[in-house]
């Protein structure tokens, strides 16, 4: 059988690197060997396991066409990203004069290598796009995407009038922030007009809007971008499955922590002594033989005697007698209220968890350190985030950084009505404190409202804002827990009310509390 022509050049190589020494021709026959390995087609042909070490990818690879794609996207990005160089006018200009972001591009026959390339990467690219809505005057209602992972009019069915199609988001808005859903023809969904009022726009400064990659600061993403190359094939929808740890009403953090107990890849003892890890399995809290997952968070005695104190509702006991993963899913999924605390017990659950693992940790690398009361803050963390996100009156989907900003927007509004010259502002959210000093914001969604908040800073004479941690001004903190069943938005007390004095007290003292912070 006559040699393949690429295990010859190998080979040669092998000879060369034995036989040679003239550093220059090795290096020159090695970068020949490189290239008939990337141009040859081997089809297969005793490639794929002896040249396996090399680390690259046949040209016919099912990784290499999705990853060749999201480059192409790339090049996309920078035609749109660098718009005023010339190579991105003059492609503008001959192929596509309505920009790069349209769709579907104009169809031209033949055309150079690099217009061929942005064809091919145009699909990614736009799949990657959103808008940024600042006033609305731009952003098709119906056919850009603002909200969720794709446009309204790919998840409503049937026909619009001509007028109601062509939409743009600044048509729905009356007055300053009601959105007026009356205009439309299709009643939408609770859950999208939740997510369209959890929307700010920008009332109080001029800002345009404009489309930007889908990503946190709105710069190009080459793994965004990947992901995508590769969702027909490889199909996100699987990965999101379970459902229900993805709807469960808790913080971002607390949700990615479910995920891992549900594929038991929480660093217990257990699961590291599974993996190889040379440790004791043994519980260090109980001393029980085996530290699993369910013994840490569910079965321990120390666990056990958490949950009691919790005082978890009555439909929820007899879960606690179910498997591990049922167990999660039970009360994760669990409508139910938490009888003391009076907010849902999905929230406080998982909380709970939550708070358990880290204090597994604290137990191990902290032994010395002054601990607080679990159930008291688990029910404390609960609270404040129902106050920021779960209480209804803030649309489901909306952030807790944007509630901690909405908030700030509006007690700055109270107060320029009020011709306060002076301000000294104290928040518990010190990335709300950073967006908000930060010349340039980190997160392009929330520019609007930090734009807003800025300009209303201005008016002041002299304002300074600072971070403070929640336990140093708990008086504040019990008037926002107090402020989620009230039935007015906005109350003024001239004196103190009867249940704030207590902590108000504390406030104005010099004692101090414990807080376990990361260092």
């Amino acid at each position: 059988m006559k040699p393949h022509p690429i295990h010859h050049g190998g080979w040669t190589l092998h000879k060369s690197i034995i036989n040679s020494h003239d550093p220059m021709e090795t290096v020159k026959q090695f970068f020949l060997l490189v290239l008939i390995v990337l141009w040859q087609r081997s089809e297969g042909r005793g490639f794929g396991k002896r040249w396996k070490g090399l680390g690259v990818m046949a040209v016919e690879s099912p990784t290499t066409v999705p990853r060749n794609k999201a480059l192409l996207a790339k090049l996309n990005w920078r035609l749109h990203d660098e718009k005023e160089s010339w190579w991105a006018r003059t492609l503008t200009a001959k192929y596509c004069p309505n920009g790069i972001t349209s769709s579907p591009l104009p169809i031209h026959k033949g055309g150079s290598s690099n217009w061929r390339g942005l064809k091919l990467g145009h699909e990614v690219f736009r799949n990657g796009l959103r808008w940024v809505v600042n006033n609305g005057q731009h952003v098709s209602f119906w056919n850009d995407k603002w909200v969720g992972n794709q446009p309204f009019r790919d998840v409503i069915q049937g026909p619009l009038a001509l007028e109601e199609s062509s939409f743009r988001i600044c048509d729905l808005i009356e007055g300053a922030s009601f959105w007026d859903f009356s205009k439309l023809s299709v009643v939408l969904p609770s859950s999208i007009c939740a997510q369209i009022k959890s929307i700010y726009l920008c009332t109080l400064n001029h800002l345009e809007d404009c489309i930007v990659c889908d990503t946190v600061d709105g710069s190009f993403s080459l793994r965004k971008a990947y992901q995508l190359a590769c969702k027909p094939s490889h199909s996100m929808a699987c990965l999101s499955s379970p459902n229900w740890l993805w709807h469960t009403l808790t913080s971002p953090r607390i949700q990615f922590f479910l995920w891992q107990c549900y594929h038991d890849s929480v660093p217990v003892r257990a699961t590291l002594a599974h993996r190889g890890i040379n440790i004791t399995p043994s519980c260090p809290r109980c001393s029980s033989p085996i530290e699993s997952l369910s013994h840490v968070l569910k079965d321990c005695p120390n666990s056990i005697s958490f949950w009691n104190d919790i005082v978890p509702p009555q439909c929820s006991l007899n879960s606690f007698n179910l498997p591990f993963i049922d167990w999660l899913s039970s009360n994760c999924t669990s409508s139910a209220i938490h009888p003391s605390s009076h907010i849902k017990w999905q929230i406080v659950f998982t909380f709970g968890l939550w708070n358990l693992w880290l204090r597994c940790n604290q137990v191990i690398f902290k032994p010395r350190a002054s601990l607080p009361n679990l159930s008291a803050s688990t029910i404390s963390f609960a609270s404040e985030f129902f106050c920021l996100w779960g209480n209804g009156k803030n649309p489901k989907g909306i952030l807790v950084l944007q509630a901690e900003l909405r908030a700030l927007l509006d007690g700055l509004l109270m107060i320029v009505e009020l011709n306060i010259p002076f301000l000294e502002i104290e928040m518990d959210s010190l990335v709300a404190i950073d967006l908000i000093l930060a010349i340039h914001p980190a997160n392009v969604f929330l520019r609007p409202i930090v734009s807003d908040c800025r300009y209303l800073l201005e008016k002041f004479e002299g304002v300074s804002i600072k971070h403070i941690y929640r336990e140093a001004n708990m008086c504040a903190d019990l008037l926002a827990k107090a402020g989620c069943d009230q039935l007015v938005n906005f109350v003024l007390f001239c004196t103190p009310p009867a249940h704030v004095l207590e902590v108000l007290r504390f406030d104005l003292s010099v004692d101090t509390r414990t807080r376990v912070i990361r260092g």
